[in-house]
């Protein structure tokens, strides 16, 4: 709007306030009620109520609701308006652009999108005084350093008494949230002697509500979303589809009341959170209220069709008179009218929900039971000092080694080796380091000089020593350097006859135990190995890797050598992180099928796909 008519008559000493004006006096005549309302293009689905006002929606979105037939005017709070400033001296005189009809009152449902954020580059003809009857008028000044003029804030605040009408009746209020945020507005008059300053005035976003039962909030960020417990199956389906794509910039607490039988503050419980955020903040809420009710959401992407389901599917069941085209024949769901058998598949329904339920609560408590019983794995990935050591103790107790002496605990002062392992015949000497890099020369060759010293005490050189790194552990494990040890460190620790090991790869010898690649046994022989210690599979013998491939990897050229495969046969698969279990689909030698190979070159196709890299063994137990 080009001038705010009725400040132009008041000579305003304090503050403005918007509670005393009327909402038409800041629009110009010709202006205010110019929306886009009872423009609809005829068609056959239009549907009279709910009358419904948009402010700020995308266009898109709109549009794709006057598409299904509702009935609804466009407006805006008012567009962001550029005001580049070079020096300190610069101003511009701004006036507001907002845009809503003045009967708002006789609108049922009202949805602002605080989200749409457009700017427009500064026209000093939008913002001359015009329709000035006085010899005064009214308008705010943008200084330095301000080069965005926002006048959404205290256009809500004249939304805010406009809306009292609104509120007296069965009425909704939809608000996609923002971020709040403080706007400070510099009022100055114009008169014939030119700009004398006002007294500045300070509105918030949420400015046009915050009187309506508006909850405490915190202005955070996030994109974990997910639908609050208790919400009805028509609007918790809803709020699923679409929260993948949600992000949010603000949640609310709970507002709470005074509960004369408890004697205590309770939560509200009119107030009912639809989204939570990962950490369970409320990021979605409806209020209810006998009147007007109030749905606050996050940035959902698609909002028109968020909104078109909205108000075919969830709200015509809680607010049947603003919807009467939606809920023509909903009496047909009540008990007088149900159709036969519908009771009793309905009982079952609920029985098979109430199973669903507890079948899932029971699974919850099994991953809950399970978690609690294996994290420790997980602390060979993420843990350092102490803790780490205590793990990689409990892991050689899970091996079947029959003792692990956990050194530090026995004897604090001597800082030597972290656990002493004893064997059958000889000890184990190792060294547990959690580092953010990788080791060091010196990291690697200490149990060097501990395996020495434990010899000499033993009067026997039946002594090995192993050095186990937890490196670049803030590092997802895949993403680590493998091996993080240079070939000198690993020529080295040959040549000194000890052992260097990562727990990643203590972590995937676990599950090749327990899917019965390697035997505990054969894991344990393979801690004794000088240099890089690394796993292979026990009871298998091994082919190679292929000579090609083909078919993207599910055929592969083998060498065999007095080595026998069937068709049907399972092989071993070993990968850099990975072993696993395949199967053989087919064997052909010179292009023609056969069930079974022992030497030449064979094609061989698998059930699933290798690399030139993967090695192939053929399991002999």
């Amino acid at each position: 709007m080009r001038l705010l008519r009725y400040l132009s008559k008041q000579k305003l000493k304090k503050r403005v306030d918007p509670s005393h004006v009327p909402i038409q006096s800041f629009s110009p005549e010709g202006k205010v009620g110019s929306t886009n309302e009872g423009n609809h293009e005829l068609q056959s689905n239009f549907q009279e109520i709910p009358r419904i006002l948009l402010l700020d929606l995308e266009e898109l979105d709109s549009s794709l609701l006057r598409s299904r037939g509702f009935n609804c005017t466009f407006g805006t709070l008012g567009k962001q308006v550029e005001v580049p400033k070079e020096s300190r001296k610069d101003e511009h005189i701004c006036q507001l652009n907002y845009d809503f009809p003045r009967n708002l009152h006789e609108f049922n449902i009202l949805v602002v999108n605080l989200l749409n954020v457009e700017a427009v580059p500064y026209d000093s003809s939008d913002h001359l005084p015009t329709y000035v009857r006085g010899k005064e008028a009214l308008a705010m000044r943008s200084r330095y350093p301000q080069t965005i003029f926002d006048p959404r804030s205290f256009s809500g605040a004249l939304l805010a008494p406009a809306l009292s009408g609104f509120i007296d009746k069965t009425a909704i209020i939809i608000v996609f949230a923002a971020t709040k945020e403080e706007m400070s507005y510099d009022f100055v008059q114009i008169t014939e002697r030119g700009i004398e300053s006002m007294r500045e005035s300070t509105y918030n976003t949420y400015s046009f509500i915050e009187d309506l039962r508006f909850p405490l909030s915190t202005n955070v960020f996030g994109k974990e979303i997910h639908v609050a417990p208790g919400i009805s199956t028509d609007f918790g389906r809803l709020i699923a589809r679409h929260n993948e794509e949600a992000r949010y910039h603000i949640t609310f607490k709970h507002p709470t009341e005074w509960d004369n039988g408890t004697q205590r503050q309770v939560n509200r419980n009119t107030f009912v959170p639809l989204m939570l955020s990962l950490d369970d903040r409320i990021v979605s809420y409806a209020d209810y209220d006998p009147k007007t009710s109030i749905f606050v959401f996050p940035d959902i992407r698609r909002k028109g069709e968020f909104l078109f389901e909205l108000f075919e599917t969830v709200l015509p069941a809680d607010f049947p008179r603003l919807f009467p085209y939606s809920t023509r024949f909903a009496w047909l769901a009540e008990a007088e009218y149900q159709l036969p058998n519908e009771e009793s598949l309905k009982a079952k329904k609920r029985l098979v929900e109430e199973e669903y339920s507890k079948k899932l609560e029971e699974l919850d408590k099994k991953l809950h039971d399970n978690y609690q019983k294996y994290s420790w794995l997980h602390d060979l990935l993420t843990k350092s000092g102490d803790p780490l050591v205590k793990t990689v103790e409990r892991y050689f107790n899970w091996l079947g080694f029959p003792k692990v002496i956990n050194v530090d605990e026995e004897n604090p002062e001597l800082k030597e080796e972290d656990l002493r392992v004893e064997l059958e015949k000889g000890l184990l000497v190792v060294e547990v380091k959690g580092i953010g890099g990788t080791s060091t020369d010196s990291d690697c060759s200490q149990i060097s000089k501990i395996r020495y010293r434990r010899g000499k005490e033993r009067g026997t050189y039946d002594v090995y020593g192993l050095y186990i790194v937890n490196h670049q552990l803030h590092l997802r494990p895949q993403d680590r350097d493998h091996p993080p040890f240079s070939e000198q460190q690993i020529e080295d620790a040959k040549s000194d006859e000890r052992g260097l090991l990562t727990t990643y790869e203590l972590f995937k010898l676990y599950f090749y135990i327990q899917n019965n690649f390697i035997t505990k046994e054969a894991a344990k022989a393979s801690l004794l190995e000088y240099g890089l210690v690394s796993f292979t599979p026990s009871n298998a013998i091994l082919i190679g890797s292929p000579l090609e491939i083909h078919y993207g990897g599910t055929v592969v050229i083998l060498k065999l050598d007095n080595l026998q495969i069937s068709k049907g046969a399972g092989l071993i698969i070993t990968e850099p992180h990975h072993f696993r279990k395949v199967r053989v689909i087919d064997i052909q030698i010179d292009g023609k099928p056969v069930t079974r190979a022992t030497s030449g070159v064979v094609g061989v196709k698998l059930d699933s796909s290798v690399s030139l890299a993967s090695q192939i063994w053929i399991p002999t137990s």
